[in-house]
């Protein structure tokens, strides 16, 4: 069994714990290769020394782990190329437990981790998803511009995940419109939230025409590379806001 075929596996082992921990899947999923790789190798030398540690004190305070070992070598050493050395072994072992600490500690960790802290540390160098990550756990309205200047106010169906490349983004609309090109205001023309308070009252008026439909089945899939501008939008201050406006023209 070669040496760097034994040293891969406590990589192996960092690569896991990167990609499982909440303390570093989020950020990982936003690094390159070359980056990627020196973190699983950091990783991997810690988890190494981690196992080391934990062999030693093993060895000299259990009697039934120094049998498994015996048993242990009986399966390994016939996989080197120099047994009778019987050095190889060692490293072995010690290489084996750092690849299944891995995904040990990074499952097993996150039972002692806030997953919504970590996420929101790995989204706060993106704006757009920091925001919609905000919006999502608030469960508070975004309001979205788009290319052609439609605009939709509406909550987030689902939080940011970083390990995925947000191509698109799912919104449940409570209102949209469009904005005048030429002075940016807004003109809503659609107004959801008569038809959402009808469904969950559970009314069959026979004028609504479209009781048989459920508030999911208006969620919208918008294109992010199409969105120009996105900010949090709340009701009150929206009205304030444009009573204010037409105080002020009045």
């Amino acid at each position: 069994m070669d040496v760097a075929l034994l040293l891969l596996l406590p990589l192996v082992g960092g690569y896991y714990l990167a990609n499982s921990s909440y303390a570093f899947r989020y950020r990982s999923a936003r690094e390159d290769g070359h980056r990627l790789y020196f973190k699983s190798a950091f990783l991997g030398v810690i988890l190494f020394c981690a196992a080391l540690i934990i062999r030693s004190q093993f060895l000299g305070i259990f009697e039934w782990y120094r049998s498994f070992e015996v048993f242990l070598s009986q399966l390994i050493l016939p996989l080197v190329k120099e047994p009778e050395k019987g050095y190889q072994f060692p490293l072995a072992v010690i290489s084996l437990y750092s690849m299944i600490l891995g995904p040990l500690l990074g499952y097993g960790g996150n039972f002692f981790l806030n997953r919504d802290t970590w996420l929101s540390r790995a989204l706060k160098y993106s704006d757009l998803e920091r925001l919609l990550n905000t919006a999502a756990h608030r469960k508070t309205p975004v309001c979205l511009t788009m290319a052609n200047n439609k605009v939709y106010v509406g909550f987030v169906v689902a939080s940011v995940d970083p390990t995925r490349d947000l191509k698109s983004l799912g919104i449940l609309p409570v209102i949209s419109g469009y904005r005048d090109g030429g002075t940016g205001k807004i003109t809503f023309t659609t107004d959801y939230r008569p038809i959402y308070k009808l469904q969950e009252k559970g009314t069959h008026d026979a004028q609504l025409p479209l009781q048989h439909l459920k508030a999911a089945d208006f969620e919208i899939i918008l294109p992010t590379d199409k969105i120009h501008s996105c900010n949090m939008f709340d009701f009150t201050a929206y009205n304030q806001f444009n009573k204010k406006v037409d105080d002020d023209t009045g």
